[in-house]
């Protein structure tokens, strides 16, 4: 019958009266995946929040099988973190590394052009998935980052730029600098400006992100070396 022959045709991997179809998935290193899922993740987690995106919708969005996420990631969650935090963590190491390669003191590192624009246009890039992780910390999944975890991805981002801060920062000269509390003031300082740029200037075309970077440059330098 018509419906046995398609069934043959299905199950052989061929249309009917055509040629073989292969169903294979292209052979992918395990980066090559890992960057696929990511990649997906991000941007559905995005515009559906964490509840209404489901590992199948983000396997499929990737182009690999649901089983390749669990293997690489174990769980939505702990790909839901990595999708969150790591852009910002790679951005962070790569220039700490860069620091402590050119062993140039004081703060002209933490304060530079290069640094702030790159930090605050990550930021920038990747709003709309930090505001997921904190609506959905609210409003959909309290427990898919706890106390804990949050805690322990933040050290991994900010431990370099803390370190950094601290081989650049002498004791001697700033004896009552913080460099804890300092290192995740500035951050927050940059987050926020991102995240409530629209509502903190509202329609006003003169104040620039060059404007707002180089004001927060000069805070920054302000409060941390009490430079005036």
């Amino acid at each position: 019958s018509k419906a046995a022959l398609h069934a043959q045709a299905s199950a052989n991997g061929s249309p009917v009266g055509g040629a073989p179809v292969s169903t294979r998935r292209p052979n992918r290193t395990e980066a090559e995946t890992r960057a696929l899922l990511v990649a997906a993740a991000t941007e559905l987690f995005s515009s559906q929040g964490y509840a209404g995106t489901s590992t199948s919708q983000i396997a499929e969005r990737a182009g690999v099988a649901e089983v390749a996420l669990f293997r690489c990631f174990e769980n939505k969650a702990n790909l839901f973190r990595v999708a969150i935090f790591d852009p910002l963590g790679a951005l962070i190491r790569r220039y700490a590394e860069q620091w402590n390669a050119d062993d140039v003191p004081g703060l002209s590192h933490i304060v530079s052009d290069e640094f702030m624009h790159a930090f605050y246009n990550s930021m920038t890039e990747h709003r709309d998935s930090l505001m997921t992780l904190f609506t959905t910390r609210i409003h959909e999944s309290p427990d898919v980052t706890s106390a804990g975890d949050q805690h322990a991805a933040m050290s991994e981002i900010l431990g370099p730029l803390e370190r950094a801060i601290r081989r650049e920062i002498d004791p001697g000269r700033y004896p009552d600098v913080d460099v804890t509390i300092a290192t995740r003031l500035t951050i927050a300082m940059i987050g926020g400006t991102v995240f409530f740029k629209d509502w903190l200037f509202p329609n006003d075309q003169r104040i620039g992100d060059d404007l707002v970077i180089g004001e927060m440059q000069r805070y920054i330098r302000a409060a941390i070396a009490r430079e005036p």
